[in-house]
């Protein structure tokens, strides 16, 4: 079962040992608790874009498919609780992202909340 470190960090089982892995894809904002809710105590499916690769610090860079097969990071930029950074850091699922992340944007959702 993962528990969340960070938004964007995650501690897993993967092939029968604990381990790091950063999601890839969507950038932080405020979204840590959303994160925990989302997958604390829930099996979660990790995925690899077009290979499987490590940041810079060791850590898996992976998709993170939840129980009810929605994609974490897509549902995260969904509700506005990130953003994509595909410009800077390019992944296979990019487009899509910043389509549903201009869909937020246009929705004042979350981090995109206009304050009054």
């Amino acid at each position: 079962m993962p528990r969340v470190a960070q938004e964007r960090q995650v501690q897993a089982r993967w092939e029968r040992r604990q381990t790091r892995l950063r999601l890839a894809g969507p950038e932080r904002k405020a979204a840590s608790k959303a994160a925990a809710k989302l997958l604390k105590k829930k099996r979660i499916t990790l995925e690899c874009g077009k290979r499987c690769k490590k940041d810079r610090y060791g850590r898996l860079l992976r998709y993170v498919r939840m129980e009810d097969g929605r994609d974490f990071g897509l549902e995260m930029i969904r509700m506005g609780l990130c953003e994509d950074f595909g410009f800077k850091y390019p992944h296979v699922r990019g487009r899509e992202y910043l389509r549903v992340q201009e869909q937020a944007k246009m929705a004042g959702r979350g981090v995109w909340a206009v304050s009054k």
